[in-house]
């Protein structure tokens, strides 16, 4: 049977998304009624792609479920595909990770996404040289969402295509 909000609420506190997902409007309306129900949810842009080739380094924002706003669910709209980033760190007076600002951790190798703010949202952490959101919490509801603003989803972060990848191909043979 199909998946409902109501067996998610049932059965799991916390949904984190990692690796490729393929969305759906009715995928987004159970994760809305989920996160509204009480749940708690992390995900990240691409988890919301209804590309079905698993497309996950060249999809546009008309792939995207409602062509990127997210509102409802996360708290913001996406707009494009920003610039790269390499390093993160905490925002300001962010104070629930275990390493402090200004420590910073990457390489991340990703691209964010150029989004706008609808509602309220929180800003946890932030790319390291302009300060832009990385991942921001938005509450729906009874519950909250954790958005990561990256282009790429969690899982694909070490993915290493450039000179790293060569490297290695070249070591196995």
């Amino acid at each position: 049977g199909k998946i409902t909000a109501e067996f998610l609420l049932e059965n799991y506190k916390l949904l984190v998304f990692m690796g490729w997902n393929t969305g759906s409007e009715e995928q987004y309306k159970v994760l809305t009624d989920y996160v509204k129900g009480g749940g708690t949810l992390f995900l990240s842009i691409p988890h919301l792609s209804t590309d079905d080739t698993r497309n996950y380094t060249n999809f546009q924002v008309s792939d995207l479920v409602r062509n990127g706003d997210f509102s409802e669910l996360c708290g913001v709209r996406i707009k494009g595909r920003g610039r790269r980033i390499y390093w993160a760190t905490c925002a300001d007076n962010v104070t629930e990770f275990e390493f402090p600002f200004p420590r910073r951790f990457g390489i991340l190798a990703t691209c964010l996404g150029e989004m706008e703010f609808v509602g309220k949202v929180e800003t946890l952490l932030v790319e390291d040289e302009n300060m832009k959101p990385l991942m921001i919490r938005h509450k729906c509801g009874k519950g909250e969402v954790y958005f990561l603003n990256s282009w790429n989803y969690p899982g694909g972060l070490d993915q290493d295509r450039g000179w790293g990848l060569l490297a290695r191909l070249v070591q196995k043979h």
